[in-house]
């Protein structure tokens, strides 16, 4: 088939009595001198039917050997692409929730390609001939017009290996609401606490050897050179309006991290802060506010205060013009 696939690629170049009476002889075996009877045609058009077929034939070949290729890196000892779907969904779900995260740091190429892919598999053939290699940054199988198949198996081989480096190895810092009627909810060491006024949530660190570190700015408690608090035994973390968003993650003794988790804490009564503009008012105009109207006792005191923190500090009035109006108010509202 080789042969003959050469002797297309020049074919333009031949004289076309040349091609057929000679070039094709040799490709099915014989002399460019022999005679072309009966029975050499015969031969010559059953040779070009077997190698027609063979061409037909090359692609399913090809992927049936990749196929092979592709259950040897998974250990899978069925043949059909079922067997592949079961053997590698079996794989995927065994892996910890951070390798099963696509958007961990940790990750390089080959093993975000893996993690997207292989969550979720309907279609096995598609999924290992199309969307990993495309992700792989080889392209679909049926695209390339070389034999990338060691590139492929090397990179399936780095993806999984860098997944498996990356299981867990150390427990996640346990966390626990201390307000009362407020709770962590979420998954995944993504965690939420809505409150009103003030929360706290008590870390303990998972056992003993094993310290939590925490970052409250934004960085990544395990990356070099992070401002951390480092928590040996349990820490109370305390918060008194606003959003604000708490990092986690364990360090064992021989400096193996576990997985970075976070603790958002979303401040119910932020909705009535008053704030100001962006942009501030034309000279000669009165700024405009935008409030939204209270609903509790909690919320009305934080329009209130917040609207006077705003007129105080834009310097509209004082403090003590402040405090009077709020007792006539009060006294109004008594009277």
């Amino acid at each position: 088939m080789k042969s003959f696939i050469d002797l297309m690629a020049v074919r333009v170049n031949l004289d076309p009595s040349e091609f057929i009476f000679q070039k094709m002889q040799i490709v099915c075996g014989n002399s460019a001198d022999d005679e072309i009877d009966e029975q050499r045609v015969d031969l010559i058009v059953q040779c070009m039917t077997n190698v027609k077929q063979a061409i037909e034939d090359a692609p399913r070949s090809f992927m049936s050997g990749l196929l092979d290729h592709i259950r040897a890196v998974f250990g899978i000892t069925g043949v059909t692409y079922d067997d592949c779907r079961t053997r590698i969904s079996e794989w995927f779900n065994k892996l910890d929730e951070n390798q099963r995260d696509p958007g961990g740091s940790w990750h390089t190429a080959e093993s975000r390609a893996l993690i997207k892919n292989l969550g979720t598999i309907v279609d096995a053939e598609s999924t290992m001939f199309s969307l990993v290699p495309k992700d792989l940054g080889l392209g679909a199988v049926a695209d390339w017009n070389i034999d990338k198949t060691q590139d492929y198996v090397a990179k399936l081989r780095e993806g999984i290996k860098h997944i498996e480096e990356n299981a867990i190895k150390v427990e996640s810092p346990v966390m626990s609401c201390v307000m009362p009627g407020q709770e962590l909810k979420g998954h995944d060491g993504k965690w939420q606490v809505q409150y009103s006024g003030s929360s706290c949530v008590k870390i303990e660190v998972p056992k003993v050897g094993i310290a939590a570190l925490l970052t409250d700015n934004g960085e990544d408690p395990s990356a070099h050179g992070a401002q951390v608090q480092t928590i040996t035994d349990s820490y109370e973390y305390r918060v008194s309006g606003g959003n604000k968003t708490v990092c986690l993650v364990s360090r064992d003794a021989d400096g193996n991290f576990g997985k970075v988790c976070s603790v958002e804490f979303v401040d119910q009564l932020e909705k009535y802060v008053v704030k100001q503009p962006d942009q501030p008012p034309l000279p000669g105009t009165d700024t405009l506010i935008s409030i939204v109207l209270p609903t509790d006792p909690a919320s009305l005191q934080t329009t209130i205060r917040t609207l006077v923190e705003s007129s105080v500090g834009e310097k509209k009035i004082d403090r003590p013009q402040a405090v009077a109006v709020l007792r006539e108010i009060a006294d109004q509202l008594e009277a």
